[in-house]
């Protein structure tokens, strides 16, 4: 299976940490993230609800610590540093597609996605009465730009199977806009992952890896510690570095990589102190297009913050 073209939907863009993992991922394997024109439009207002639910956590975690002065208005402060937030998310946005060194790239519209987008309305597969034209043009998009995967953690309203069935007999019957299209297209973000790690193995080794391979853990972690690890990783104390490690894991985990996660933790779990020392000191690489990219968006976050005088905090991402 090629996984070089993956494009992400709305819910893994808006998923910071999961959307880290993902691009550190292709970036440590030579491939691209996608944002199609519809993701970019959904995140663009969708943002507004993660921001809020950020910005609610951030106050509600103040008020716990009694770090605000009596005299605070909670309900505003919420409000203005979720205004914040949404302001720095939506210019980080329009920058983002703009850079060429940008971790994602923003892919237009390409032509006849409305014809695809109307044909997929009618596979079965997708749920959202309200919502389905929108997840049926962010297939349709994705197929016909040439990415090789869409990566969905909407799985509540997207019936991944019905929708691959549904690709793969329109292809059989030689459907002329889906010809070039991957099967499975449509899958969730373990599958993903799971998919980069089987295509490199058998680049690797000519040979098809199992799921229980430890390899799968090894390269999972290679790909957090690329995304996540600080640059002072090899002097700040090893309880703190394994403590951001394992949250970041956490919150890649609750964005819809579970099996990912999970084996993650079991790789760390299973390595002795020494060697679990090395790795998350010193083992593999950086993913430097990732790391920017998200340090502009936090650059814009905390100038957002200070221009409404709300200093920031590590809950408020």
């Amino acid at each position: 299976m090629d996984t070089s073209r993956i494009a992400l939907d709305a819910n893994l863009m808006l998923a910071v940490d999961a959307r880290r993992f993902l691009c550190a991922m292709q970036e440590m394997t030579g491939g691209h993230i996608w944002a199609t024109e519809q993701v970019w439009r959904e995140v663009w207002g969708a943002c507004v609800a993660t921001c809020h639910r950020a910005a609610r956590r951030s106050v509600q975690s103040r008020l716990r610590r009694g770090t605000l002065a009596e005299d605070v208005d909670a309900r505003k402060m919420i409000v203005d540093m979720g205004v914040a937030h949404v302001t720095a998310m939506r210019h980080w946005l329009e920058d983002e597609r703009r850079r060429n060194d940008r971790a994602w790239e923003y892919v237009a519209s390409p032509e006849s996605s409305s014809v695809l987008q109307l044909e997929l309305l009618d596979s079965g597969a997708l749920t959202d009465n309200k919502n389905k034209h929108k997840d049926a043009l962010v297939v349709a998009e994705a197929a016909l730009a040439g990415a090789h995967i869409v990566s969905s953690d909407n799985l509540r309203t997207i019936r991944h199977g019905v929708l691959n069935a549904w690709l793969a007999d329109r292809k059989a019957e030689g459907h002329p806009l889906v010809q070039s299209v991957q099967i499975p297209f449509v899958l969730d973000p373990d599958a993903t992952a799971y998919a980069k790690c089987r295509d490199l193995g058998e680049e690797e080794h000519g040979r098809k890896l199992s799921g229980a391979d430890e390899s799968f853990g090894r390269r999972y972690l290679g790909w957090t510690l690329a995304a996540c690890r600080p640059a002072d990783a090899a002097n700040m104390p090893l309880h703190r570095l394994e403590a951001i490690v394992r949250r970041f894991v956490a919150n890649v985990q609750r964005a819809g990589l579970a099996a990912v996660g999970g084996s993650i933790t079991e790789t760390l779990d299973g390595m002795g102190p020494d060697e679990r020392e090395f790795q998350l000191r010193h083992a593999g690489g950086r993913a430097e297009r990732t790391r920017a990219s998200e340090d502009r968006r936090l650059a814009a976050v905390h100038r957002e913050l200070a221009a409404a005088n709300i200093p920031p905090t590590e809950e408020a991402r």
